[in-house]
């Protein structure tokens, strides 16, 4: 069934290149760390730099046509079990959902290029399989058309091809004052449209440390903070903030000429304007106004044979505050070679958990990765555990609902969209671990796995912590079938995880959520709990710490013992039976990772 179903399409794919090897050319890296090397697959490459950089890097590498992959699914075949990670061309199309029960160890799949239309990033995503490409901010056009804005900006900014020109005189004015350029850093930058080059543009422009906003109407607040952009309202906001403006919007109707007297009267005075791939977005008659009048610091253009014979121009394109070049200047030849080198280091990189760059399934991903994250995603993940264990095994599965909210951080803000959506994974794998053992969870994928399971999801600030004044924490409500609603609070102290609040307890010392706990309720009377105590000692169990709790709006104190063992049914039933003692739980919680 599965040769048949793989056979046409690949096999069509196969015979329209022209191939007629089913061969599996193998790739040793000689490497000294390639010892225990993780394993590559190669479909369809076309450039070889690929295999040259995973080769370097101590892995060993599979190369193979798409058909050949159908050998590889049949017993005598390759073994796909090996395999980490697969890198496969622009073209290749494969049914994952069908592939992927072959590849138990696929951590991740590489493309290099833009586009992954051709990948079912469903598929993957589901088995905690990372879909990683080059993004259109960094693939192709973009990314080139990103660093000739970044690159004009310069030139413009500190006066660069005057200065030169200057240089090619003889007998020039030794006075160089009049080169005396602008620092970026600190200056605002005002991108009118974020699509993949706008969204490079600030990410470039950031790194400069420059503050970066935009405006466009197809784009959430949310999604541009994801990006570290500021959304402004209106284009009269972003005119009237941007010490620089350039424009990445498609050439309409609507936007000829959109930049006008009214646009360049709410600009500040001496803005500049950097614009590629043309300047019909552009008033001529206004830009040659501003630049006239000072309003207009600098132009920085690409310009093509039909732009430079345009009527209005030549004032524009001879001020000697303009810098315009030829369009296609940009042109790269090397593409394909660099789309491979690059996804092959982005790859690397991943496997060697240092980086997750392009992560087209995961935005949040490389957030894991950053160190003062992680004690917030043991705490997360503890308390989604947490909340399973202290629940009876029986009603696991009626989980309806999770609120999570945070608040301030730990040299970290956890409390922004990317941050909450790594805590939010954490918090369900936790929670599928035991509610759901068996499969394999990862932060990847636990949030489709819950989400697939009917479980509704929220995420907000946390405006009430139970007055513990925490400079941070993570706040839990669960919602099962039927109406009930348990609430688990934690925070980081130090670098360790704490539960700081269960249900409406707080008054008690922070505990780690790890190890064997012991949880009840009892009557707050002298000598209540010694009973407790009592059944431990005759299970030969040692208790490792105790805390207490009680709650003016409660009737009944909180136990809290961390346990060197783990008490048996008999054990627990006697505690349960004891009088005065309700509400019997036991987490076992095991280790914080």
């Amino acid at each position: 069934m599965m040769r048949g179903f793989l056979g046409r399409p690949l096999r069509q794919l196969y015979a329209q290149r022209g191939l007629t090897s089913l061969s599996v050319q193998s790739h040793k890296s000689t490497s000294p760390l390639a010892s225990e090397a993780k394993h590559v697959l190669c479909l369809d490459v076309t450039d070889r730099v690929c295999i040259d950089e995973f080769l370097q890097h101590g892995l060993h590498v599979d190369e193979m046509s798409s058909a050949s992959l159908i050998e590889a699914l049949s017993p005598e075949g390759v073994d796909l079990s090996k395999y980490d990670a697969l890198l496969m061309d622009r073209q290749t199309r494969l049914p994952l959902s069908d592939l992927l029960p072959h590849a138990p160890r696929l951590q991740l799949i590489g493309v290099p290029g833009a586009q992954t239309s051709h990948v079912d990033i469903l598929a993957a995503t589901s088995k905690g399989v990372m879909v990683q490409h080059i993004g259109t901010k960094l693939g192709g056009k973009s990314a080139v058309e990103a660093e000739m804005v970044l690159s004009l900006l310069l030139q413009s900014v500190r006066k660069i091809p005057l200065a030169i020109a200057d240089t090619r005189i003889p007998d020039r004015d030794t006075d160089n004052s009049r080169f005396t350029g602008e620092e970026l850093h600190g200056k605002s930058i005002g991108i009118v449209g974020l699509n993949p080059t706008g969204q490079r543009v600030g990410e470039l422009a950031t790194a400069m440390g420059m503050r970066v906003l935009a405006y466009d109407p197809t784009i959430s607040e949310e999604a541009a903070a994801l990006s570290g952009i500021a959304k402004c309202g209106t284009l009269q906001e972003l005119y009237a903030t941007s010490d620089v403006l350039t424009f990445h919007v498609p050439l309409t109707k609507r936007t000829r000429a959109m930049f006008s007297d009214a646009s360049l009267a709410d600009c500040k005075h001496g803005v500049r304007l950097v614009t590629v791939g043309g300047f019909g977005v552009l008033d001529a008659a206004t830009v040659a106004s501003g630049l006239a009048s000072g309003k207009i610091a600098g132009l920085a253009l690409e310009m093509g044979a039909q732009d430079s014979a345009a009527a209005g121009w030549e004032s524009v394109l001879s001020h000697p505050a303009t810098l315009a070049m030829p369009f296609d200047a940009d042109a790269s030849s090397d593409e394909s070679a660099r789309m491979y080198k690059m996804i092959a280091e982005n790859m690397v990189a991943a496997l060697d958990q240092r980086a997750f760059p392009g992560v087209v399934n995961g935005v949040f991903m490389p957030l894991t990765l950053v160190a003062e994250m992680k004690p917030f995603l043991a705490l997360a993940e503890s308390l989604g555990k947490f909340l399973m264990e202290i629940i009876p095994a029986k009603t696991r599965k009626d989980l309806r609902g999770i609120t999570l909210s945070t608040r301030g951080g730990k040299d970290i803000d956890i409390t922004t969209p990317k941050a909450r959506s790594a805590l939010q994974s954490a918090l369900l794998k936790g929670i599928l671990d035991v509610s759901h053992p068996g499969p394999s969870y990862s932060y990847l994928n636990a949030s489709l796995v819950a989400m697939g399971q009917g479980v509704d999801v929220r995420m907000g600030d946390l405006e009430n912590d139970s007055g513990l004044r925490l400079k941070n924490a993570v706040h839990v409500e669960m919602e099962l079938r039927g109406g009930q609603r348990i609430v688990v609070m934690g925070s980081v102290f130090g670098e360790e995880p704490r539960v700081v609040q269960v249900e409406d307890y707080t008054e008690f010392p922070a505990f780690k959520p790890q190890g064997t706990l012991l949880f009840f309720n009892n009557q707050d009377r002298p000598g209540a709990i010694s009973h407790v105590l009592e059944q431990l000692a005759r299970a030969d169990i040692n208790i490792a710490s105790m805390g207490l709790a009680r709650q003016d709006n409660q009737p009944l104190a909180l136990g809290i013992l961390t346990l060197d063992g783990e008490p048996d049914d008999d054990t627990v039933a006697r505690i349960q039976a004891l009088n005065g003692i309700t509400n019997v739980r036991l987490a076992r919680m095991g280790s914080i990772e």
